[in-house]
């Protein structure tokens, strides 16, 4: 990928969830997109359709926020989501999302490296734990872009 947005919200009484993005070396510029509104439970749209969806990047006059692909540093000050209402009526198999538990731990040891760029850590048999038993609620969500 070259570009890719992704949200989710509620604006008023509809949840909105949504991604946009550029294949890497297409040269026709396609955008790929997955577009979710709701309004008091209904689903009204779920779409994979480009029609369906709009998302532009917004910023302030002569800054790079807005430029659109974007390039590397570029920060917009928000998104312009444009949403086609009436592409609607599709069962939401494009788009899921749904209420789970989350259950898990927090652990160190003495292997654990400290200069990984992300959180990925590795677990040893000496392993520390820093809290167990630990249990939540979580929202799954599924994209789906291929039939």
């Amino acid at each position: 990928m070259t570009d890719w947005y992704w949200g989710h919200g509620t604006l008023g009484p509809h949840p909105i969830v949504w991604f946009s993005y550029l294949e890497l070396n297409d040269t026709t510029n396609t955008t790929y997109v997955s577009s979710y509104v709701a309004r008091d439970g209904e689903t009204l749209v779920s779409s994979c359709n480009a029609s369906a969806l709009s998302v532009r990047s917004i910023g302030r006059a002569n800054t790079t926020g807005a430029r659109y692909p974007p390039y590397a540093g570029n920060i917009p000050d928000g998104f312009q989501l444009d949403f086609d209402l009436y592409e609607k009526r599709s069962p939401p198999k494009y788009y899921m999302r749904w209420s789970g538990n989350l259950t898990g731990e927090v652990v160190e040891g003495e292997d654990t490296p400290s200069n990984l760029p992300c959180a990925t850590k590795q677990l040893g048999a000496d392993r520390l734990v820093q809290d167990s038993n630990l249990r939540g609620v979580t929202i799954f969500e599924q994209f789906v872009i291929l039939e």
